[in-house]
């Protein structure tokens, strides 16, 4: 402990050190930065003096070439007199190491110096360029053929004053000596290094003065640059700055590149960060050293002597401590830990309870579960033992939470669980998954009822009324069994298996047992895989069929009935009882029926064309479009509008779950299509829970007759009676008739004599295709 502390005041003189150097590491760069700003001010200063004293220099050339080919003894190049008067004015500008004028064809013959040989200068680049564009041009390096020197050249054309014509070019040579002495006399500090260059790249003078540098290409300088950083081959870090001395025509003739050394500044930036580093890395030592003994003395000890005695304490010994009158601070220490602890254990006991019992009936949660579950596997393995998972969900419980309330739901929850514990006995187990769903663990099978009567005396226990408030309830439930190791070997391939029976005995009735077997997980695998197929399929496999509808008193097709079919590229033709119900689950429904809506749109002009203007087609809405918010149903009477199609043009087919569901939205989504014009049909009539007022209610134009009662027709059947009365109620309701299923021509003709209005079946046509409907058609499809 004492160690603990002392690391943690070693931390805390680090953490206040820290911002410290921070902060003179941060000044340090900022005073850097700042020399390194100045510094790249000198350099541009002192490029631009220089520059612009070459520039001077440059326009002094050309002002001196521009007076002297005026002159009366330079108009005539090829006169002695020329000569002669070249090396009278030579020395009196130092800085040309000759002067000359070439002829027009380049030949020298007017020269300051005596000519030991024929000089033609033609080929110069700086020749042509005065005596075709007629101006001052300046050279590149070169090696002067008169002079015998390196250099570089001006010139300016020799133009006759009479006549205008160009009788040669006054050529001043500037030797390279010149330019290095120039560099050597403009003062630069020590270790600069300095050198221009042509307009090709070479140079042509450098600071240091080296021979051996002149007339190498330089590539990296162009033109006007920032000044910026570079390590030169000397290894000395410089600071550099390139500038044009003179331009012509655009172009840039010369120029001028100064690296200034940059480590002599920096070094006095150096030294005094060293310095400040040095002399705050004592002040911090200094507080640290006496922080320590300040903390030994006025805190650790103490903490020392209450340590020691606690440990003591422990032991059953207390020795009051003469050297430190806190023996009593530290007995009430001791109880506030005492006190601490306990506090610490109920709320880890709390804790444990949260994270492992369900608080609404203090059974095992699925946390709880999973790890005895685990534990209960283990041993069964290693005792070669079988065991059993029962997963029991309650039927129909969202009713009560619906209809009662949640608070109602909880109490039935508790008196469901009071009851199993009444049946359940150790080592077994029994917990509550979550919501209305529990599970038991049969551990022990040796010396536990039989699981088909353990089971059947948890059905009849639960199935006893219940008591909730004024409430007497009957509850029943559905019980899954998987059993170790067949079912599964892991905790959650058994209680996966054991879910899927649970599922399995709901969908056989519900309040019953089912074992789990095989098929269960190959329908859990095929029904997975139709639905991930399904939703990919929607675009590109789904197919509309039409199914005619003929009128029994025109003996002609007046209406078809829109019908989807799945193509599966590898099984084929999927029956739609097997794909809408798994649609209508899983949401895409509202997918597939603004599918056949759409299709249907695009088809009508067609069948219209085909059959007659009045041609009708009626569209399966579930009630799930109805009641889902996003659907798409009251946006169709607009489409038909802006495609040019009438309300009329389409049959809405419904089942009677629409006109049962008490939904707001849906019965306003229903009323806005009888509202424009479009018709309702209600499917499937006869088979569920119709009310004549709901009937009535929803304005219904058609009644279907379910095809199980036209398959049972014959003559004087009950079959026919019945459908001869719902064809006599609706018709007195102002509601005609569509038999389905219509097979035979029996069938057709018993239907017509009872008054049926329209017959559809396979006697008339199976489902099929849009070009064969159109293309097989006939006014009269049937007779008698």
């Amino acid at each position: 402990m004492i160690r603990s502390l002392r690391n943690r005041l070693s931390l805390l003189v680090g953490l206040i050190t820290l911002p410290g150097y921070l902060v003179i590491s941060a000044d340090m760069l900022e005073y850097r930065q700042q020399v390194l700003l100045n510094l790249e001010h000198q350099v541009e200063v002192t490029a631009n003096e220089l520059a612009d004293l070459q520039r001077r220099i440059l326009i002094d050339t050309e002002a001196y070439l521009t007076h002297l080919v005026q002159l009366p003894e330079v108009q005539d190049p090829a006169s002695p007199v020329c000569g002669e008067f070249l090396v009278k004015i030579l020395n009196l500008n130092t800085q040309f190491v000759n002067l000359g004028v070439p002829l027009a064809n380049g030949d020298l013959l007017c020269n300051a110096h005596p000519l030991t040989r024929h000089v033609n200068v033609f080929d110069r680049p700086y020749f042509q360029d005065a005596l075709t564009n007629r101006r001052f041009s300046i050279g590149t390096f070169q090696l002067d053929r008169a002079a015998n020197t390196t250099s570089i050249n001006f010139g300016y054309p020799v133009t006759d004053i009479a006549t205008d014509e160009v009788r040669g070019v006054a050529v001043a040579v500037v030797s390279l000596d010149w330019w290095n002495h120039y560099l050597e006399s403009s003062h630069l500090p020590e270790s600069s290094t300095a050198f221009i260059t042509d307009s090709q790249g070479a140079i042509i003078a450098n600071y240091p003065a080296n021979q051996n540098e002149l007339g190498r290409v330089v590539t990296e300088i162009n033109g006007h640059s920032q000044a910026e950083q570079f390590m030169g081959v000397d290894g000395i870090r410089r600071m550099k700055y390139s500038i044009p001395l003179l331009y012509n025509n655009d172009e840039e003739l010369f120029v001028l590149t100064i690296g200034v050394p940059t480590e002599a500044n920096l070094q006095s930036i150096n030294q005094r960060f060293y310095l400040s580093l040095l002399l705050f890395s004592l002040v911090m030592l200094s507080i640290y050293r006496i922080s320590s003994r300040l903390l030994k003395n006025g805190v650790l000890a103490p903490i020392e002597a209450l340590t020691d005695a606690s440990r003591k304490l422990q032991r059953g010994i207390f020795e009051p401590n003469k050297a430190n009158d806190g023996v009593i601070e530290l007995v009430q220490l001791k109880q506030q830990f005492e006190q601490m602890a306990e506090t610490r254990l109920e709320a880890e006991r709390q804790i444990w309870l949260q994270a492992n019992v369900d608080s609404l009936t203090a059974l095992p949660n699925r946390y709880m579960l999973n790890y005895q579950l685990s534990q209960a596997l283990d041993y069964a393995k290693q005792q070669d033992q079988q065991l059993s998972l029962l997963m029991l969900d309650l039927d129909n419980f969202k009713d009560v939470n619906d209809t009662l309330g949640h608070d109602a739901g909880d109490k039935l929850l508790r008196e469901v669980a009071g009851r199993l514990k009444s049946v359940i006995r150790e080592p077994n187990l029994l917990a509550r998954l979550g919501g209305d769903e529990f599970t038991i663990v049969l551990t022990d099978l040796k010396h536990t009822k039989p699981i088909d009567e353990l089971c059947e005396q948890i059905l009849q226990l639960l199935a006893e009324p219940i008591q909730v408030d004024t409430h007497r309830l009957f509850i029943t439930t559905s019980i899954g069994v998987a059993i170790y190791p067949a079912d599964g070997r892991t905790v959650e391939e058994l209680l996966k298996s054991a879910d899927q029976a649970m599922f399995a005995a709901k969908n056989d009735g519900r309040n019953r047992l089912k074992y789990f077997d095989s098929t269960m997980q190959e329908a859990i695998l095929h029904k997975r895989e139709l639905i991930s197929d399904l939703r990919d399929a929607i675009d590109t496999e789904l197919i509309v069929y039409y199914q005619p509808i003929l009128d029994c008193e025109s003996q002609r097709i007046i209406k078809a009935e829109a019908l989807i079919r799945w193509q599966h590229p590898e099984k084929g033709l999927i029956s739609p009882a097997e794909f809408i119900p798994l649609a209508e689950e899983y949401g895409l429904i509202i997918a597939i029926g603004q599918k056949v809506f759409e299709q249907v749109c695009k088809d009508l002009p067609t069948l219209k064309q085909a059959y007659n203007d009045s041609f009708q087609v009626s569209i399966n809405v579930s009630p799930i479009q109805f009641a889902h918010e996003k659907t798409q149903l009251t946006d169709w009477v607009h489409s038909l509008d802006t495609q040019g199609l009438r309300c009329s043009d389409i049959i809405i087919e419904i089942t009677e779950g629409v006109m049962l569901d008490p939904n707001c939205e849906t019965i306003k989504k229903l009323m806005v299509f009888r509202d424009r014009g479009v018709q309702v049909a209600l499917d499937d009539f006869g088979t569920g829970y119709s009310s004549l007022a709901y009937i009535h209610r929803y304005d219904i134009d058609y009644l279907k007759i379910d095809r199980c009662f036209i398959a049972n027709l014959s003559a004087n059947s009950d079959a026919l009676a019945l459908c001869e009365a719902m064809v006599l109620m609706a018709h007195k309701l102002g509601i005609q008739v569509v038999a389905e299923g219509v097979e035979t021509v029996e069938q057709a003709d018993l239907i017509r004599s009872v008054g049926c209005d329209f017959i559809q079946g396979y006697l008339i046509s199976k489902p099929q295709p849009l070009e064969l409907l159109v293309s097989d058609h006939q006014g009269v499809i049937f007779t008698s």
